[in-house]
């Protein structure tokens, strides 16, 4: 090793000498303008310095183990790393580093160009690994990703939120979609609703590579774009997601012509709709969609008029199969909702989320699909789950046998998909959350229901609300109570009915025969604000049916109230926690 130092070292010296002795003489003579000449000569010496050295050092890293890595695992590798390092703006924050806080940008992945000679020639040779046009990072750097991409299939997300962005980008993005569109894989635009008419007509041509597409209208307006009928030329046959949000459907019959897997359509509660869509071509439009596998469709269905019950109701002559369906997901007018569910059919094994909203008819017009829903399964309802949502609506989910294993019994084991998934919600002035569990339970089968959770900032509930509702249910042994409901639930638990007739009172003491749910043994309650005379209901249930045990769960009470507890009930368990609830179930921020 010393031997070939020593010779190196000999060479250059030499090389130097040899190479530099006139220019010392030069610098010799001392005149200003030889010397100036001089010193040129000898910066572009150096520079030529630099650039051997440049040669030396690429020559000796493809020495290195790493250097003799082939180039396609080279290229997978920065393949991995644009997934997890990619550019981005970076927003302002007094902790990055000085030399990232004066452009608040971070180039990411593209590091790999300036490492040495091999990995950028690497990087600069293949078009595929530029597909991400970098649009967080001002309108060089898209310019030279889509240069550098050249006719790859690429991914051009743009649009919400960016510092960089300039009126000149949105007036840069329809020529962009008319030169890139055709080998556009994956397209995400988010733009204002007075922004997308200039954007429109390029995203009418053909988008034969297109995969996933996002069009997004990102501000809540009385008007709103309406989706072209020719969206992608109607020509993009590798298109098999679509999510559509504050657009203005037409649903006409020449609309949604793609073999799509995925689609969700979403506009906010009360956004402008097309008055003349058909609900009938709707459902011909969806039903063409043979290979969908989810639907999200949110306030997007036709409007249907009809105040009167479903059967008497308008009724589309046409029945749609979803065949390879996984997971449904509507939220509209209870009517449209209705109607739909009862015109299309699903596999019994896809997973649902239904929300309803009432808007003056009666919750009568889901029941149908709610009742087929039921008789769908094989064995009886074991859990039923309400929580109340705001403004005023509660959401409802049921779950059969299939829940219980022997290690949780009913109350854990979240990922059983229930039977039902329903959310309803009324009008403020003319429902309240409890008025909607009543009406929902007295429909439906629960005469075998064995765990129940009602989770209600509603203080409207009484004694009489709690028997009149739940007073069959002689099998629960199971509860979870919260919000502002529990008080009066728990006034219930001490109380006594005597056996049910037409006639029946609320009755005490030594009348006192069945008690509500007198199978229960087991307890939860959360968000609750414990006092003396809550403790109270729940010694009083001990001459009835003992409970055997109680969970408190983020609630308000102290060591001493637990102390009490545990003197009436066997089992006390406690996390600790505080309730974000206030004694009326709102919000204590």
């Amino acid at each position: 090793m010393h031997f070939l130092l020593s010779s190196a070292i000999e060479y250059w010296r030499s090389a130097e000498h040899l190479r530099l002795v006139n220019l010392t003489e030069t610098i010799a003579i001392g005149h200003r303008r030889e010397i100036l000449q001089a010193r040129s000569a000898m910066e572009a010496e150096v520079e030529a310095v630099n650039l051997t050295l440049s040669s030396l050092r690429s020559r000796c890293n493809m020495l290195s183990s790493i250097g003799q890595l082939p180039t396609e695992v080279l290229i997978q590798i920065f393949h991995a790393l644009r997934l997890s390092e990619p550019p981005k703006y970076l927003p302002k924050n007094r902790h990055y580093p000085a030399s990232l806080r004066s452009s608040y940008s971070f180039i990411g992945w593209f590091k790999v160009t300036h490492v040495c000679r091999q990995w950028r020639n690497t990087a600069l040779a293949y078009p595929s690994i530029w597909s991400d046009i970098a649009f967080d990072l001002g309108p060089k750097w898209r310019d030279e990703t889509l240069r550098r991409s050249e006719t790859a299939p690429i991914s051009i997300k743009w649009g919400g939120y960016n510092p960089y962005m300039t009126p000149d980008d949105a007036q840069d993005m329809p020529n962009i979609l008319v030169r890139h569109l055709e080998h556009t894989k994956e397209l995400s635009l988010s733009a204002d609703a007075e922004d997308w008419a200039p954007l429109i007509p390029p995203l009418c041509g053909d988008a034969p590579l297109l995969e996933r597409a996002a069009l997004i209208t990102s501000t809540n307006l009385d008007r709103l774009p309406s989706l072209p009928s020719d969206l992608f030329g109607q020509h993009s046959p590798r298109l098999r997601r679509l999510h559509l949000r504050g657009w203005i459907m037409s649903w006409s019959p020449l609309t949604m012509n793609f073999n799509l897997t995925h689609l969700k359509v979403e506009l906010d509660y009360g956004n402008p709709r097309d008055f003349a869509s058909d609900f009938t071509d709707f459902l011909r439009v969806i039903g063409k969609l043979q290979s969908l596998e989810s639907l999200v469709l949110v306030h997007s269905m036709p409007i249907l008029f009809s105040t009167t019950m479903l059967q008497e109701s308008y009724s589309p002559n046409v029945t749609i199969h979803l065949p390879k369906l996984r997971n449904l997901v509507i939220s509209d007018d209870i009517l449209a909702c209705a109607v739909f569910l009862k015109h299309t059919v699903i596999p019994s094994t896809a997973t649902h989320q239904i929300h309803c909203y009432l808007t003056g008819k009666p919750i009568e017009h889901i029941l149908p699909w709610v009742n087929s829903k039921i008789v769908s399964v094989s064995s009886p309802i074991r859990k039923l789950a309400i929580t109340d949502i705001k403004p005023t609506g509660i959401h409802i989910m049921l779950w059969d046998e299939t829940l219980y294993d022997e290690d949780h019994g009913y109350l854990s084991n979240h990922e059983t998909p229930p039977v039902l998934d329903l959310s309803i919600t009324g009008s403020t002035w003319d429902h309240s959350t409890r008025a909607l569990i009543q009406s929902i339970c007295e429909k439906l089968p629960l005469g075998s229901l064995k765990v129940l959770s009602i989770i209600d900032r509603d203080t409207t509930w009484s004694v009489q609300d709690w028997f009149d509702t739940f007073r069959d249910l002689s099998k629960v042994s199971e509860v979870e109570i919260g919000l502002a409901c529990a008080p009066s639930f728990c006034e219930a638990l001490s109380k006594a009915d005597t056996p049910h007739s037409n006639g029946d009172r609320l009755v005490t003491g030594a009348q006192a025969t069945v008690p509500l749910l007198p199978s229960l043994e087991s307890l939860v309650m959360t968000h609750v604000t414990f006092s003396r005379t809550l403790l109270a209901f729940l010694e009083d249930r001990t001459t009835l049916r003992p409970l055997k045990r109680l969970e408190i769960k983020k609630s308000d009470v102290d060591d001493g109230m637990i102390k009490d507890l545990e003197k009436v009930i066997p089992v006390v368990g406690w996390d600790e926690k505080r309730s974000i609830f206030d004694s009326s179930g709102s919000d204590s921020d």
